[in-house]
């Protein structure tokens, strides 16, 4: 270094060293306060523990209207459709599901649980296609007439019928032939002359 240069460092360093000591560090920035999100979030979990998924739905919603476009309130709407999805949820509607997991989803920033969500919102998607079908078949077969079974028979069948009456028949014979042999046969014995 020319002894030029460490004269123009020396007296930068003397004009910016006060300067930079009058830079306080900024407070990390959050974007909710932790302790409403781990709180709603916890009461949430319990709630749903506790059968309560409206409460669980409740407070996640809460949270994130309070919090509106915070990386916690897109973690909320994840949490409120895997509440939605939970089989124990009388309430659970597939299109809830599919509308949670669509909000979560919109954001261009990925979140925690983008793979599961884009893999729930698939399923939860083909629960709800598949859903509707079964509605749509069991309205069907209540509103189709019910008609009394059909006493037809097929051409293969007459004639099954019908050899087996001719065969009853042929038995009947057959029978009443032995016993006309066998009454024969058993009559009065008679002294050999």
């Amino acid at each position: 270094m020319t002894s030029a240069a460490r004269a123009a460092f020396a007296t930068l360093s003397a004009v910016a060293a006060p300067l930079l000591a009058c830079v306080h560090a900024a407070p990390p920035v959050t974007t909710a306060p932790t302790t409403a999100w781990i709180t709603s979030l916890t009461s949430a979990h319990q709630a749903a523990a506790d059968g309560r998924f409206g409460a669980a739905d409740t407070a996640l919603a809460t949270f994130a209207a309070a919090y509106a476009g915070t990386a916690e309130a897109k973690e909320a709407a994840f949490w409120r459709a895997i509440y939605a999805l939970d089989p124990a949820n009388a309430a659970s509607q597939f299109g809830n599901v599919v509308r949670h997991l669509d909000e979560y989803l919109r954001d261009s920033v990925p979140g925690i649980h983008t793979p599961e969500a884009k893999a729930l919102r698939a399923m939860a998607s083909s629960l709800d296609s598949l859903t509707r079908v079964v509605r749509s078949a069991q309205e069907a077969v209540e509103q189709a007439p019910v008609e009394p079974p059909r006493a037809t028979t097929s051409p293969k069948e007459e004639e099954l019928q019908k050899e087996v009456l001719r065969l009853k028949e042929a038995l009947e014979k057959s029978n009443a032939e032995l016993e006309r042999i066998k009454r024969r046969l058993t009559g009065p014995v008679r002294p050999p002359a």
